[in-house]
């Protein structure tokens, strides 16, 4: 999930389960990129509604997707083809429709992309 940016919100607070990703200039819009974070490997997606963090292993298998394209809102596995709508986690294409790819509250704040991620 992600809310769009609005530097009036509070800063988000690692106490409440909030961890700082990255700056908002290192993700393209309708691209992604890999971080790692609290020891959990996770892609920061940019969409045109706002930024989205995921999982970055695919649900089919034990595949990490730091380098995978996003088309459309959805990330696209290279090993398999499965394609994953960053927003949901659900299977768009190919692949089993009951998977999903763990998705992670987003929030910006100060140019600055956060994920609730305990």
């Amino acid at each position: 999930m992600s809310d769009v940016p609005d530097e009036r919100d509070h800063e988000p607070v690692r106490a409440e389960g909030w961890v700082e990703l990255l700056e908002t200039w290192r993700v393209p819009q309708d691209d992604n990129v890999f971080v790692e974070a609290e020891g959990i490997r996770l892609l920061v997606h940019h969409l045109a509604s706002g930024f989205y963090v995921t999982s970055s292993q695919c649900p089919h298998e034990d595949f990490t997707m730091e380098r995978c394209p996003l088309r459309d809102g959805a990330v696209v596995c290279t090993e398999h083809g499965w394609a994953m709508d960053v927003r949901t986690g659900r299977v768009v294409e190919i692949g089993d429709e009951d998977a999903r790819l763990p998705t992670y509250e987003a929030r910006v704040f100060a140019e600055r992309v956060y994920a609730k991620l305990f």
